[in-house]
């Protein structure tokens, strides 16, 4: 079972033209390039069992139509994490791999933490995913 729950933004809301291109270039290759390349790794061995589990963690601001303004590389970069785990969950389920995303939205007060959480049955071919959101304790 892989989880990828990796994820950077920019310090402020800005307008795309200000951003720096280093700004740009760490959040695609952190929420993009780093996810994408985890999951290629993974994949071979999960093809050798001919089952496993791939829950990539996106976020509500690459679901919203307009996205989040002021933020557009951010949301645009969570849209591919849904767009991309669709694509190889369908690619990949006829070989007994499951993709799904998790959606954390942004909380009310405090840092939220996207948990999945695996229950397999007592048959190791069914698996069970839920998905919840919790605060940490403070």
């Amino acid at each position: 079972m892989q989880i990828n729950n990796v994820a950077t933004s920019y310090d402020h809301a800005q307008y795309f033209d200000m951003l720096e291109d280093s700004h740009i270039d760490r959040v695609l290759n952190i929420n993009n390039l780093t996810l994408t390349r985890m999951c290629k790794i993974v994949i071979p061995g999960m093809l050798a069992k001919k089952k496993g589990i791939i829950i990539n963690v996106g976020s509500a601001a690459g679901q919203i139509p307009m996205g989040d303004p002021f933020y557009t590389v951010y949301s645009s970069s969570k849209a591919y994490v849904d767009y991309f785990s669709k694509s190889l969950g369908i690619e990949y389920e006829s070989r007994g791999i499951i993709v799904e995303v998790s959606f954390a939205s942004e909380p009310t007060s405090g840092p939220t933490f996207a948990f999945s959480l695996l229950t397999a049955s007592s048959c190791l071919s069914h698996f069970r995913i839920t998905s919840r959101i919790l605060s940490p304790p403070r």
